[in-house]
């Protein structure tokens, strides 16, 4: 991101209170799938969820897609489910 003057310019205005942002629930799950598959490190992946967290507003998107993510995401084993998931909601 350091290289992307832009970014970076967007990621001091959202630190700084300036703007607000919006993420979509998605791009979490996209974040992590990245990570699981290895292609983004743990360190990385953490910093971003937090980063994201804390400065962005999170948009959730409908029940039944959500339950379609973590359906297709178990089917190939990118994410275990536990018992903090209720896919019944």
């Amino acid at each position: 991101m350091e290289k992307d003057s832009k970014a970076v310019e967007f990621w001091k205005d959202l630190i700084d209170g300036k703007i607000k942002g919006y993420v979509s629930v998605i791009v979490l799950f996209e974040i992590k799938r990245l990570q699981l598959k290895g292609i983004v490190k743990k360190k990385v992946y953490t910093v971003l969820e937090k980063g994201i967290d804390g400065l962005c507003f999170i948009i959730d998107i409908t029940k039944s897609l959500s339950f379609l993510i973590l359906l297709y995401m178990y089917i190939h084993r990118q994410y275990e489910l536990d018992d903090s998931v209720n896919i019944q909601e």
